[in-house]
């Protein structure tokens, strides 16, 4: 399993057709690369036991994912605690108020079985700090951050 976080999604673009990608041979490298030429807006890079997609221009990362927090703790919480547990903190509130934002709950596809559950303390970390060390612990496998609604009024962080 290798970690992975998706920062893209919070524009405001028509969807993408499906596309197609095949792979006869190659590299967990190659297929990291076919995935990202689908949309020359992406980039794919691996970085601290990471595989990050987002986009090219840093400049379109999502501000929500740079809010840092003083701390973040969490003992054997599942995926719904883990966003209260966020939407809880002083700092992100604030964040939120301020642009009139709204944090919805989870979404997760992890079907009817048993939900991992996942300890971490965090001290003077961003929001993606504390989402990247979550897939990290291998308790998940993948995060992402889905915006819409109205001037991207809706965040979702999802978490599987």
């Amino acid at each position: 399993k290798i970690p992975m976080a998706v920062e893209v999604g919070s524009r405001n673009q028509e969807a993408a057709p499906p596309q197609q990608i095949l792979i006869h041979s190659g590299t967990a490298r190659d297929v990291l690369d076919a995935i990202a030429s689908c949309n020359p807006d992406y980039k794919v890079i691996v970085e601290r036991d990471i595989v990050r997609v987002s986009y090219k221009d840093s400049r379109e990362s999502d501000p929500f994912l740079d809010v840092r927090v003083s701390e973040f703790q969490i003992v054997e919480q599942k995926t719904k605690e883990i966003n209260q547990t966020l939407a809880a903190l002083p700092e992100v509130k604030t964040w939120l108020a301020k642009l009139g934002l709204e944090l919805k709950s989870p979404y997760h596809n992890l079907g009817a079985g048993e939900h991992p559950r996942a300890s971490i303390s965090l001290k003077n970390v961003t929001i993606r700090e504390i989402f990247d060390s979550l897939v990290k612990t291998k308790k998940f496998r993948y995060w992402g951050l889905v915006r819409w609604g109205e001037n991207n009024k809706f965040i979702r962080i999802i978490l599987w």
